[in-house]
């Protein structure tokens, strides 16, 4: 394993850049394969994923008239 090899700290310390898509294809390709391959930062990975879904489906909040 080179220090350039994915890991989990170094997935952790990548993931925001990762969901926001700022990182590179190959630093993407990197994180993905960790995630498959580690059960812990896969399941990381789904559950953030599922959030974002469930957030994105929630309906529009209007605030409430003061009376």
């Amino acid at each position: 394993m080179t220090s350039d090899a994915m890991n989990c700290e170094r997935f952790n310390e990548r993931l925001i850049d990762y969901l926001e898509y700022d990182v590179d294809a190959v630093a993407r390709a990197s994180v993905e394969r960790h995630a498959v391959t580690c059960d812990e930062c896969g399941a990381l990975l789904a559950d953030i994923r599922k959030l974002r879904v469930d957030a994105a489906n929630l309906p529009e909040l209007a605030p409430i008239p003061e009376p």
